[in-house]
């Protein structure tokens, strides 16, 4: 039973660590664009890669 709990905890933390990873990855995305959508506005060059090119 210990056996089972403790493959249920990893399982936990490991789900939770790949919620957080989408979360920081739709931030970087989410504030990417935002740059991006002002400086398109704005005429400016946008130069700064994506962040999945980095």
């Amino acid at each position: 039973m210990a056996l089972l709990s403790e493959k249920l905890m990893r399982d936990r933390i490991r789900n939770q660590g790949r919620v957080e990873g989408r979360v920081e990855a739709s931030s970087r995305w989410r504030d990417w664009f935002e740059r991006y959508e002002e400086a398109r506005k704005k005429g400016e060059p946008f130069d700064e890669p994506p962040p999945d090119r980095r």
